[in-house]
């Protein structure tokens, strides 16, 4: 009886000195959203329709965004940064690496629904924008002025 209350005495010490260490650690804080700018928007037609999660499309807008490498590399490697505009969520299309900068393609088949104005925000955190627009006041911003036919 006494050695199966030592052997439960060191298996709860051990859950508590494994549980107080993992509190004791501060939480590690991942970079999410990433400063960029943008290259072109363009708005093309395709000869082939192009499938997506929310249905084919022959035409959208196509975006490409310029970001460092660098902020690239540090996010998380199971997230894609996601380009939101205002309340449209565009996962990247295609990706050109250099040695510092990446080019990163992106389309919104929904283009047409954008006015102007709406903040333009590359992040992992996805459907933040969407959730939380207060915090991306100072983003930049859509401008319809932008788009090239």
């Amino acid at each position: 009886m006494a050695m199966r209350q030592i052997i439960s005495f060191l298996a709860l010490t051990t859950m508590m000195c494994a549980a107080s260490a993992q509190t004791a650690t501060p939480p590690r804080t991942e970079k999410t959203d990433l400063p960029f700018r943008l290259v072109s928007a363009e708005v093309q037609r395709f000869e082939r329709a192009v499938p997506s999660r929310k249905g084919d499309y022959r035409e959208a807008l196509v975006l490409k965004i310029d970001a460092a490498v660098a902020d690239y590399e540090a996010l998380p490697p199971a997230k894609a940064a996601f380009l939101y505009v205002g309340g449209h969520e565009l996962r990247p299309i295609d990706f050109q690496w250099g040695k510092e900068r990446v080019i990163v393609t992106f389309h919104d088949p929904q283009w047409r629904e954008l006015r102007g104005g709406e903040p333009m925000v590359l992040t992992t955190n996805h459907g933040e924008p969407q959730r939380n627009p207060e915090k991306y006041r100072e983003a930049q911003r859509f401008d319809r002025e932008m788009i090239r036919n």
